[in-house]
């Protein structure tokens, strides 16, 4: 029974290693891209009431940027461990033709997908 739910867990895991990678990749870029200001956010934010307070609490900008880094060593943890399982995948499973296809099949199928939704 085990040794068939590490196998389930092996292909189930390889299948959807593509994607796990890309959405990992593209939400720490969304986490970056949000950490540099851009000249066109101070046009469209609205004037600061006097005193130039704008009802932050106080430390809610450390309090978001440790948020940030925490989601984005989240991200790199993510895509790293994706990473070494499809490296142990490959390297402990029999049926290397097998990884490959369920490699291949994950990468195909958004493609796929996306494509007919254009």
């Amino acid at each position: 029974m085990l040794k068939q739910v590490r196998q389930l867990h092996l292909y189930l895991g390889t299948l959807f290693a593509p994607s796990i990678i890309f959405f990992a990749l593209t939400g720490s870029l969304q986490l970056l891209e949000q950490k540099r200001p851009q000249e066109s956010d101070e046009a469209r934010r609205p004037p600061q009431p006097e005193g130039g307070h704008r009802n932050e609490q106080p430390g809610s900008n450390k309090l978001t940027l440790a948020l940030k880094c925490f989601f984005l060593a989240t991200a790199v943890g993510l895509v790293s461990s994706t990473l070494l399982g499809i490296y142990m995948a490959l390297k402990y499973n029999r049926s290397r033709a097998l990884v490959w296809g369920l490699l291949l099949l994950g990468t195909a199928i958004p493609v796929a997908l996306i494509a007919m939704m254009a």
